[in-house]
């Protein structure tokens, strides 16, 4: 695993360190731009929830498009949710459909994550 990802999991979770949103994030943004899909993701994640950062769908959308292209099978899964729920995306269950099979394809567990969510896939 890249040493910016494995930075930003420290400070992110306090191991070793204490926990430092802002340099977790800096260090999320390196691994990510070096091509981690695992770190698009959590960057995606940041956009997301707010953690750390402005709110931003749109990045947050950017982030995991790039990790679901790096083999992310978690951020296509999101994705598909994403546009499942038009929540961070337009409404479409097309590509919502698109998406859990590249998720599926990437060895993720689509239905299960759809079970705890309560988001009927069909």
């Amino acid at each position: 695993m890249d040493a910016m990802l494995e930075l930003y999991i420290y400070y992110n979770n306090g191991i070793g360190v204490d926990k430092d949103t802002q340099k977790a994030y800096d260090y999320c943004v390196k691994a990510a731009e070096a091509g981690q899909s695992r770190a698009c993701y959590n960057l995606g994640a940041f956009y997301a929830t707010g953690n750390g950062v402005e709110m931003n769908p749109e990045k947050s959308l950017e982030w995991y498009k790039k990790a679901s292209e790096g083999g992310n099978g978690r951020a296509s899964a999101t994705i598909g949710i994403m546009h499942k729920t038009g929540d961070g995306a337009p409404q479409d269950d097309a590509k919502a459909e698109e998406y859990f099979e590249t998720a599926e394809d990437q060895g993720f567990d689509v239905d299960d994550l759809l079970d705890m969510m309560e988001i009927d896939r069909y």
